[in-house]
C-alpha cells in the first residue's frame, strides 16, 4: 500500500528488511534518527565549560576577587543550559524512536502480518474494495504467469 512504501521510503528500507522481524526492524528504522557522537559531544562540551570556567574563574581571583562569585554563578547558568540542552536532545530521540517503534509495527502488520506473507492472511477482496477494479488489471499486467517466484506490487 502507499503508506508502507512511504515508511519504507522514508526510512531507506526495503520490503525484505520486514521480513527479519519487528525488533530487528525498529532497530534499524531508530538508528536512522540517532546521531552516533551526540552524547560524547554533550561530555565534552561539558568537560570543556568546567575546564574553561576553572580558569576564568583562577585569573578573575588575580584580577578581582569580588568578580569571583559572578563568575560561578555564570558557570551554574551555563551548565544548566547545557544540562537542559542535553535533556531537550535526548527527549528529541526518545519521541524519534517511539515514532519509529510505531512505523515499524505498522509495517510489520501490514507487509508481514503474524510473520506471513501478506497474501497468504489477508482477503484479496479487501484489497479489491480498497483499490478498486484497476487493481485486477494492474496484477493480470504485474505478475508473469509463466514465473513460480513471489512479485511485490504496488498499487
Amino acid at each position: 500500500d502507499p503508506a508502507s512504501s512511504r515508511l519504507l521510503e522514508k526510512y531507506g528500507m526495503t520490503l525484505t528488511d520486514v521480513f527479519a522481524g519487528r525488533q530487528a526492524l525498529r532497530e534499524k528504522m531508530a538508528a536512522h534518527f540517532l546521531p552516533a557522537d551526540l552524547a560524547g559531544l554533550f561530555r565534552k562540551t561539558a568537560a570543556d565549560l568546567n575546564a574553561g570556567l576553572a580558569a576564568i574563574q583562577n585569573s578573575l581571583q588575580q584580577l578581582d576577587p569580588t568578580l569571583v562569585d559572578a563568575a560561578a554563578n555564570s558557570a551554574q547558568k551555563m551548565q544548566y543550559q547545557l544540562s537542559h540542552l542535553e535533556r531537550r536532545a535526548a527527549a528529541a530521540v526518545q519521541k524519534r524512536t517511539d515514532q519509529a517503534e510505531r512505523d515499524a509495527t505498522r509495517l510489520t502488520n501490514n507487509l508481514f502480518p503474524e510473520k506471513k506473507l501478506q497474501e497468504r492472511l489477508y482477503c484479496g477482496v479487501s484489497l479489491l474494495a480498497r483499490f478498486g477494479l484497476p487493481l485486477l488489471e494492474r496484477l493480470y499486467e504485474g505478475i508473469p504467469l509463466d514465473s513460480g517466484d513471489h512479485q511485490i506490487l504496488t498499487p
